[in-house]
């Protein structure tokens, strides 16, 4: 049982979340095998007529909660290998012609993927029991390398003989200091009994994945290192198969520079419209294979057209840094790492926050892309009248089993109802899946008369045409 996120990959934390709250709509049940189907025990059959039966159940319900997981009849090693290139957790290995036993045989076997990078080690806790030195290592790693904050990461507590732990716990009281390293304080629970060192040793971990909050799941030590400086220490991405492709490829050799030093082409930068940009080739959508630089490029290009609908409005950037794969974040104010070249609005306009930003030029719309930026989301209102909005927008989605001719009739149909109210709309088709209905308004009404507005409209459309709304 998973929950999927919206690249379709398991996401365990979001499993937890929806045991947590009792919310069951979003798991969904992957079906390998059946020991009994309808009634009937078919455990001495072999797995293969098993999985035709089940599959052959399944057929007319593979996209609701219950779905048919395939095989794969490549090499085991051509198959793990790509599991571990897409982060996933491994695969599930059946032997040909065998039959259902309740217990652990060989005929059934887990090919894991394991994660592993360096890590800072900046704590350690108290051991428990017959245990000797300590009992889990408080690991971290570095926002962006170099001299930035670090970040907690979680804790290993595995992977150490009776000899590691001695060793190392000899390392860490000399280190041992009062206050923590880390940027932002652990919670009481976590920091409880939690002995801090200065953040100088290296320690390279095995783990499961990432959690949404940063932390790694089912760690265990691998070794020390002293090879690797602790300020290189940052969270580290799995490679998909275009970027497997991309770091293989001859442009991404290595490259001498003037001074002698290697570096790869990965971490050179360039410009565009004036503004340099770190990790040009950084793949930000795996799907397209397009790059860091090339959606800098392409802002750029499209510069005459966007800027007009960015300037004088405040703008909510969703960024991801890492590609559309790593973590997406909403940055509404100018209080995270500064956009170069971004505008800061006047405090004023909302009171109690950090101020609101505006792209009013095309370096900083430049460098919004330099800061992973891909979608701009800009207020309804602009900034010389922030109380009073000059546009009303309706965002029609569709159910995913629609066809796109129903999505063109409902839309055909809103449209009909606001020309009665004498409302001039106007379409906006470039968002994922549905259709942005624009209307523009003279500034008279305040937000709150608008947002009723828009609320009477939608429910006026779903009471009429609840087949359709």
């Amino acid at each position: 049982m998973v929950v999927l996120n919206e690249d379709c990959q398991p996401d365990f934390q979001a499993l937890q979340n929806a045991f947590e709250i009792g919310r069951s709509l979003d798991i969904v049940y992957y079906l390998f095998d059946a020991p009994f189907l309808n009634g009937h025990d078919v455990r001495q059959q072999p797995v293969e007529q098993r999985r035709r039966a089940l599959q052959d159940l399944l057929e007319d319900h593979n996209h609701g909660p219950l779905r048919f997981s395939s095989a794969f009849s490549a090499s085991h090693q051509d198959i793990l290998e790509s599991a571990c290139a897409m982060a996933l957790e491994g695969v599930m290995g059946k032997r040909a012609g065998s039959h259902y036993v309740s217990r652990r045989s060989a005929d059934w076997i887990k090919l894991k993927c394991r994660l592993r990078q360096e890590f800072v080690i900046v704590g350690y806790t108290q051991p428990k029991g017959s245990r000797n030195g300590f009992g889990a290592l408080l690991l971290a790693v570095h926002a962006n390398g170099g001299k930035s904050p670090l970040l907690y990461a979680g804790r290993v507590g595995t992977g150490f003989n009776e000899a590691k732990l001695a060793h190392l716990h000899e390392h860490m009281q000399a280190l041992q200091c009062r206050k923590s390293p880390l940027d932002k304080p652990l919670t009481s629970a976590q920091a409880r009994g939690v002995h801090w060192i200065k953040p100088v040793l290296v320690a390279e971990v095995e783990f499961a994945q990432w959690t949404r909050d940063g932390v790694v799941r089912q760690a265990a030590f691998i070794a020390l290192h002293s090879d690797k400086p602790q300020t290189q220490i940052v969270r580290e991405s799995a490679l998909n198969a275009t970027e497997i492709e991309a770091a293989q490829s001859p442009a991404n050799a290595p490259a001498k520079t003037s001074n002698g030093i290697t570096v790869r082409a990965s971490e050179q930068r360039q410009t565009v419209a004036g503004v340099s940009i770190s990790h040009p080739d950084r793949v930000i959508d795996t799907e397209s294979g397009i790059r860091k630089v090339e959606l800098a490029e392409f802002y750029q290009q499209i510069s005459d057209w966007i800027l007009p609908q960015l300037s004088n409005r405040p703008v909510a950037l969703l960024r991801a840094p890492e590609g559309i794969l790593g973590e997406q974040f909403f940055q509404k104010h100018a209080d995270r790492l500064a956009i170069p070249n971004i505008k800061q609005l006047d405090p004023k306009l909302d009171p109690g926050h950090a101020p609101l930003m505006e792209i009013d030029s095309l370096k900083a719309l430049i460098g919004a892309a330099q800061m992973g930026c891909i979608e701009f989301h800009t207020w309804g209102a602009r900034n010389d009248q922030i109380e009073k909005p000059d546009r009303v927008i309706f965002d029609l989605d569709p159910d995913p089993a629609l066809p796109w001719r129903s999505m063109l009739e409902a839309t055909q149909l809103m449209l009909t109802v606001l020309d009665e109210l004498g409302l001039q709309t106007w379409l906006k088709t470039s968002g994922g899946k549905g259709m942005h209905l624009i209307v523009p308004l003279r500034r008279h009404a305040d937000w709150p008369t608008v947002k009723a507005f828009a609320k009477a409209m939608a429910q006026f459309m779903t009471r009429q045409l609840p087949e359709r709304f």
